[in-house]
């Protein structure tokens, strides 16, 4: 059966990290950095956010990097979380599907790590992209992933196992091997973690469901929503290369970065400026 998104990160977020232990975000902040980040030129002192924060280690990163960030996410459990782990930062319960973020605030804007994919449909997805270029200054930036159909085909319907010294984790395909995109793909997996004062094994079970939509889909939507396509590349093995350079088979997540059109008041504004 299945549980909306924001059952579904609530419940995981106690977990979220040990899940997520294998992902190297240093790794790719570096690779987004140097091929979309530092390509926009922006002061570090522009207002930035990324929405669908979760625990909030690429809001850490930002931040790291000299960028004036806050962090939304829809999970309360998962800002609390992240505001635990970095109590310096700013985080907010926000779901962008449905609550407009403050309009003309943000230089740069960015949802990374399926942020859209988690969306449940494409109205939801079509309001989110709208509410996030209300949020950008006129010649702000949107940066964001999207997963691809063959990777949700190799990771969200194979079984893959990891151990730990103190956890384990047991990941499974809950949606049918032969999906082809049009209904949503759900992950199961399974926690075990080590209580050291009982000496016992402790196991949770979880779900994640996320959704394909084509890039055809979204760049259609983007360009109605007032945003025009910077720059774009496919991640491939850990690295971003040019779009239809290799085998869509071979494609991980598409890559972009997208800038707000001025409107015809942005223009007469800085006219009279």
């Amino acid at each position: 059966m299945h549980i909306n998104s924001l059952s579904e990160y609530n419940e995981l977020a106690k977990a979220y990290d040990i899940f997520k232990r294998d992902d190297n975000y240093p790794a790719f902040f570096s690779l987004l950095k140097r091929e979309f980040i530092d390509v926009c030129k922006l002061g570090r002192d522009v207002h930035s956010l990324e929405v669908g924060c979760g625990t909030g280690t690429f809001t850490h990163l930002f931040n790291e990097a000299g960028f004036n960030i806050d962090g939304v996410d829809l999970s309360p459990n998962m800002i609390s979380v992240a505001q635990n782990k970095y109590p310096d930062l700013r985080f907010a319960v926000a779901d962008i599907s449905k609550d407009p973020l403050n309009t003309s605030e943000y230089g740069l804007c960015v949802a990374l790590d399926d942020v859209l994919n988690c969306l449940p449909d494409e109205i939801s997805l079509r309001s989110a992209i709208i509410n996030i270029a209300s949020s950008l200054t006129a010649g702000g930036y949107f940066l964001f992933d999207l997963v691809s159909l063959s990777s949700f085909k190799n990771y969200m319907g194979s079984v893959d196992f990891r151990k730990y010294e103190d956890a384990c984790v047991l990941s499974y395909p809950l949606s049918s091997l032969y999906n082809t995109g049009r209904d949503p793909f759900v992950l199961g997996f399974s926690i075990l973690t080590f209580d050291g004062r009982a000496a016992t094994w402790n196991k949770n079970d979880y779900t994640a469901t996320e959704r394909f939509y084509p890039k055809e889909d979204v760049e259609a939507i983007l360009l109605k929503a007032g945003l025009s396509i910077a720059a774009k590349r496919d991640l491939v093995q850990g690295e971003l290369v040019a779009p239809d350079s290799t085998s869509a088979s071979c494609i991980q997540k598409h890559l972009y970065l997208c800038r707000k059109e001025a409107t015809n008041d942005d223009r007469r504004a800085g006219q009279k400026a």
